[in-house]
């Protein structure tokens, strides 16, 4: 799986679980190592030591340019706009038929309806 799209699975799980304001970079990696604990493949994303913690170069990068185009209110915690939400719906539902996000999807709890209804608003 891209690094874009194991991002965006994290970013709507959080969201589902907590709303808009889905946490900090470290929850994006805590979701990440969860998925590869799983055996999903996910590439790219490296994660290292860091002061606080655990860091990624790739998730802080994504979450800048969300933060860049308007789709991020602020960055720590992480507080998605509504146009942020709806994007990462529309990139994991592009992206469903891949059977590493299909199977993510499942096992991160992410509702069905989250999909459908990014599909709805894109008709």
């Amino acid at each position: 799986m891209r690094p874009e799209t194991a991002i965006s699975l994290a970013l709507l799980a959080l969201f589902q679980e907590r709303g808009t304001d889905v946490g900090f970079r470290k929850d994006i990696i805590g979701v990440i190592k969860k998925l590869r604990s799983k055996d999903i493949e996910i590439s790219g994303i490296r994660i290292r030591p860091g002061v606080e913690g655990e860091y990624s170069d790739e998730v802080s990068d994504f979450v800048g340019r969300l933060a860049i185009a308007g789709y991020v209110v602020q960055e720590s915690p992480i507080r998605l706009t509504e146009q942020g939400v709806r994007l990462i719906t529309s990139h994991v539902s592009e992206n469903i038929d891949d059977p590493q996000v299909s199977k993510s999807f499942q096992l991160l709890g992410i509702p069905s309806m989250l999909l459908e209804r990014s599909q709805m608003a894109e008709a």
